[in-house]
């Protein structure tokens, strides 16, 4: 799974690729890494590029330690990879990263 930005970036950047996920009011509630730990003790992976403008990594280290502590009791289920000099993609560096995390724990065929 690739990151969804936070609602505080939004905001603050504007940016306007972000508002597919923007409830409004919702933020006073809390921010998208709130929702994201909802789901802890799942297993999740996240990846990250630094130089993604739509998910700046500032943002990104917050949200990271709402959700560390939300799997404060299963950390081995929650992980994330954050490649430097890269942007808003999946690159491959990221996608074995990912594919490492399903075969821990999808059965094999």
């Amino acid at each position: 799974m690739t990151w969804t930005t936070t609602y505080s970036a939004i905001c603050e950047n504007r940016r306007q690729a972000g508002f597919g996920i923007f409830i409004p009011s919702l933020n006073q509630y809390g921010d998208t890494s709130d929702i994201v730990a909802l789901i802890a003790s799942r297993p999740l992976h996240l990846s990250f590029g630094t130089e993604d403008k739509h998910s700046p990594i500032s943002h990104v280290r917050i949200a990271m330690r709402t959700i560390e502590k939300a799997y404060k009791n299963c950390q081995q289920n929650f992980t994330y990879f954050i490649e430097e000099k890269q942007g808003h993609l999946l690159s491959e560096q990221m996608w074995e990263h990912v594919i490492a995390k399903f075969l821990k724990y999808l059965p094999p065929n």
